[in-house]
């Protein structure tokens, strides 16, 4: 199953039909060499769905490049940081639900509230930022989700901190690991800014940018049509920050605007 791309998994296996750009982002990040994806994508585009089936095929596809590298009992980790608590349930009841739905339903060995472990000795885990939280663990892949939304500055969960205690430990797992930071843009600073930039850049070979506005993921949603229209004449900034993907100029706002799908 090494060689199955990771929409034909999302369709055979979780019996997902994807949109045809969800499909194309998701193949590109597993059929290439960028192992750290820096996704901007407009609000109800998918954003949850595309990262728990990228934690399901690293799970199922990929396993035996990260069971090779640990112990034979050895627990190995993906896992999800979210901005609070009710974000880290959302994150981590998408991944059980696909489970479920599924013929994987059976793999399922162990479940807490924060965690989900497979027969595979895969532990799906997903928590409220904190950079102590997973220190010490075999991690293949961490997803920040929301991460233009994160705190900074705070010596623990500040965004940076987080990403700093944790991307060491996907380095055992060499061109395998994984690093996935997916939000709606906001502001033009802070880690995930950093990050889009640095991949945008192309001086890290290793990093990729999408930056991606509803209408070109979400065909029940084309440009121009009602609902984005009226985002759009109630106010034109925030329709291109949420809707068209664009980060907003530090000093244009105040308030955060809202990071859900």
């Amino acid at each position: 199953m090494a060689d199955l791309k990771c929409s034909d998994f999302a369709q055979h296996v979780l019996h997902l039909k994807l949109w045809p750009e969800q499909k194309r982002i998701l193949d590109a990040y597993f059929g290439g060499n960028k192992t750290h994806a820096v996704w901007a994508l407009g609000r109800r585009c998918g954003k949850t769905l595309m990262a728990s089936i990228a934690a399901l095929y690293a799970c199922f596809v990929l396993e035996e490049h990260y069971r090779r590298r640990v112990r034979k009992s050895e627990k190995w980790y993906i896992l999800t940081i979210a901005n609070d608590q009710s974000q880290a349930k959302l994150a981590l009841n998408n991944i059980r639900q696909l489970l479920m739905d599924s013929p994987l339903a059976n793999e399922i060995t162990r479940e807490t509230a924060t965690e989900i472990e497979t027969s595979n000795n895969c532990v799906f885990q997903a928590i409220p930022a904190s950079a102590r939280a997973s220190r010490g663990k075999a991690v293949v892949m961490l997803i920040m989700d929301e991460l233009s939304f994160a705190i900074e500055g705070d010596a623990n969960r500040g965004a940076s901190a987080i990403y700093q205690a944790l991307s060491p430990s996907i380095a055992q797992f060499g061109q395998h690991g994984r690093i996935l930071e997916l939000s709606s843009p906001w502001l033009t600073s802070g880690l995930f800014f950093d990050h889009f930039k640095q991949a945008e850049s192309g001086e890290f070979p290793g990093m990729e940018a999408r930056q991606i506005p509803t209408w070109e993921i979400n065909p029940s949603l084309p440009f121009g049509c009602d609902f984005l229209e009226r985002a759009r004449k109630k106010d034109e900034e925030s329709f291109m920050v949420e809707f068209g993907a664009q980060f907003r100029r530090n000093n244009s706002v105040l308030i955060a605007p809202r990071s859900e799908e």
